[in-house]
């Protein structure tokens, strides 16, 4: 009997140590997609699981909930202190695991009462020691296994309709979305009271007694995890409609860019035109001052003549007029910056792609250029064009202060220094664009260099 203790002992020990390895596997398996440093992870798992170890053999006694909830605590201590943005996200994340991970286990305990249970119609059960043993060990191993399936399809379909798990999350965001779990972690809370009451006043185990109570239970953890799915799924279909919102006020923003841009291309045509039917004029003026000797006055109505032709024509020549003003304005802006700009791009007359197009790609790409290149060391932007085959290729070239991250959902980057709020939009627009011409976009970047190549297939 001694060493059945004994085996048993050491089959409970194997068994907690195996269940908080599996654990700190899921968290970092449910962490990872969330997290930009995805280095963090392994420190984060580590300290889940070493905080187990030392609650549960520490010689003070405490609750299994506090323990995992001090847990949780450390593992989002660790987080915010590695990686400090997105809290709220973190806050959420935290919580969710918390409640997911109680969910999972409860779900696994009303299974192995129900094995339990049925234990006892195994023949000859009662008073062999040895076959007792085994189904312990059998039950020891069912538990591991299923907890870690029922928490690994939890996770995995939490992740899968977690789209936009980049987001910056508002607090607002993080309480409505954490009350479905704090539920769960409650109603838990609340039947293991519960059946701790019953089993002080019995002395039997109620869900030994009432095997309909443990399907009620299951059935009840299991629409906590419905109620947690869905609140995420609703979550994320309105970070979509708000996403769609400010797609389409950068759309009305380039549209009202493009009416702008036509504008000025109108008014210089105006004033080329005023020009051109003044010329006479200021051919007879000059005439006259030349007849009279008057070479100083000649000169200075000269310089004068060519300050009007300067400020009528666009100091950067594309080929079109649109690309020319779009160009010079953002020479001018990045100029204003402490910039360096240089542009070599020809917009080819005729070539099937439409001017409003090129637009959306110059205004899009450049102004993430001016943005990102704001504070680099010597700081540049290179805008060239060229033709490969039926290819046509617009490539930009900038500097940049700060990190890239790439966007998982998309694969598209941005930096650490852009500003949260519809950052990727550009890009995205440019790629449809590329796509509409049956091209694509590619990417190069280095420590502080970063190069935009567009490509559009000649029609």
């Amino acid at each position: 009997m001694r060493d059945y203790e004994l085996y048993y002992e050491i089959v409970s020990q194997l068994h907690f140590l195996g269940i908080n390895l599996l654990t700190s596997y899921c968290l970092g398996y449910y962490l990872k997609p969330f997290l930009a440093k995805k280095k963090i992870v392994l420190p984060v798992t580590v300290v889940y699981f070493a905080a187990m170890v030392f609650l549960y053999y520490m010689p003070w006694i405490i609750d299994g909930s506090v323990a995992y909830a001090i847990g949780v605590v450390l593992v989002l201590a660790v987080m915010v202190g590695l990686e400090p943005e997105n809290i709220s996200q973190k806050i959420f994340l935290s919580i969710t695991f918390f409640s997911l991970r109680r969910i999972s286990l409860d779900m696994e305990n009303c299974i192995d009462a129900l094995l339990y249970h049925y234990s006892y119609y195994i023949p000859g059960f009662d008073g062999n020691w040895d076959l007792q043993f085994a189904l312990y060990v059998g039950e020891s191993v069912i538990d591991l296994i299923l907890s870690l399936v029922f928490m690994l399809f939890s996770i995995w379909l939490i992740q899968k309709a977690y789209i936009y798990k980049k987001e910056k999350m508002t607090k607002r965001e993080m309480v409505i979305l954490s009350i479905p779990s704090l539920s769960g972690i409650v109603g838990s809370e609340v039947l293991k009271y519960y059946n701790m009451m019953y089993e002080n006043e019995t002395g039997k185990y109620a869900y030994d007694i009432n095997l309909a109570c443990n399907w009620r239970c299951f059935l009840y953890y299991g629409i906590c995890f419905v109620v947690i799915l869905v609140m995420i799924v609703l979550f994320q279909e309105i970070k979509n409609r708000q996403n769609e919102e400010k797609q389409t006020e950068l759309l009305f923003g380039q549209i009202a860019d493009m009416k702008r841009h036509i504008g000025e291309v109108e008014r210089l045509y105006r004033e080329m035109q005023g020009l051109r039917h003044d010329m006479g004029n200021h051919i007879i003026t000059l005439e006259g001052l030349c007849l009279k000797n008057e070479n100083d006055a000649a000169v200075r109505y000269v310089a004068h003549l060519k300050d009007q032709l300067t400020e009528a024509v666009p100091k950067i020549k594309s080929g079109n007029p649109v690309t020319d003003v779009i160009l010079a304005e953002m020479q001018k802006e990045a100029e204003e910056a402490g910039i360096y700009f240089a542009s070599h791009f020809h917009y080819q007359t005729g070539n099937g792609i439409d001017v409003f197009d090129i637009s959306v790609i110059l205004n899009n790409a450049l102004a993430n250029a001016i943005e990102a290149a704001r504070g680099s060391e010597g700081a540049f932007i290179r805008v060239t064009s060229r033709r490969k085959a039926n290819a046509w290729l617009i490539e930009i070239k900038n500097s940049f202060a700060g990190e890239i991250v790439l966007e998982e959902e998309s694969g598209l980057p941005r930096t650490s220094k852009r500003n949260e709020e519809g950052h990727g939009f550009g890009l995205a627009n440019i790629r449809k664009v590329a796509q509409k011409y049956y091209g694509d976009i590619s990417f190069v970047y280095d420590e502080n260099i970063f190069g935009l190549t567009v490509m559009l297939m000649i029609p």
